[in-house]
């Protein structure tokens, strides 16, 4: 497909999400469709089941795209989420660093240690270093975080940092990359105390965030996450400027 076709399919998953009309899901989304930020939603009624259990808990969850860049197979888009919880507006959007996302996906069991996971992000990296980016951090979300923890020390040359939400896994090799590592107190999916086995292994280089919720705090308690990722991104950016 081409970039221009990208963009379209991209803005059309959005407005799904947007209006609660799950009727293009067949055309937008694959039969083996996985949400790698959640590999539990997994497959199309899973995604519908998602989808409606979000809108009934944000009524009016909005995804405005701010800007949307596509390139060969890539599709990288910067955006405002707004949803109302418990009477309040919230706002939840990074504002005070420019960056640019790219979201490369391995298969459901998030295992970025594989030669498959390890060969996309030498891909992602390649890509990037292409186009003059410098600073890269890796960013991962649930197995994501136990897949990627489990990578990070194969890239300690390569990236400038690593953040781990809601998953990292205690028995990882450990790296020498300053790491952020944001989990939920409650959460039942990876406990805490497992996550923590890693923070403690991995020791000065770590940054640990502990925030009242479950698995889903990257969604549910979004202004202070992101507000934290900002924040240590500033900090590891200043650092470096050194």
């Amino acid at each position: 497909m081409s970039p221009e076709a990208n963009k379209t399919v991209v803005r059309a998953y959005i407005e799904m999400w947007n209006t609660g009309n799950v009727a293009p899901a067949a055309m937008v989304l694959g039969p083996t469709y996985v949400d790698h930020a959640h590999p539990e939603v997994s497959g199309l009624p899973s995604f519908v089941q998602a989808l409606q259990q979000l809108r009934s808990t944000f009524p009016d969850f909005h995804i405005t795209i701010d800007t949307m860049i596509a390139e060969d197979q890539w599709v990288a888009v910067r955006a405002t989420i707004r949803r109302t919880q418990q009477g309040e507006l919230r706002v939840s959007r990074v504002i005070r660093i420019g960056a640019l996302t790219i979201c490369p996906s391995t298969r459901l069991l998030g295992d970025w240690w594989s030669p498959e996971g390890q060969a996309i992000v030498e891909q992602t990296l390649t890509y990037l270093r292409q186009r003059g980016v410098e600073r890269i951090y890796l960013a991962v979300l649930s197995s994501g975080g136990m897949g990627a923890s489990r990578l990070a020390h194969r890239f300690e040359y390569d990236l400038a940092g690593l953040i781990l939400i809601s998953g990292a896994d205690p028995d990882a090799p450990l790296t020498k990359l300053p790491v952020l590592v944001v989990q939920g107190k409650d959460d039942e999916r990876i406990l805490a105390r497992v996550v923590e086995r890693y923070v403690a292994a991995v020791g000065p280089t770590s940054t640990y965030l502990l925030v009242e919720g479950d698995h889903f705090v990257l969604l549910k308690e979004a202004d202070q996450v992101q507000g934290a990722i900002a924040d240590w991104v500033m900090e590891q950016e200043a650092h470096s400027a050194k």
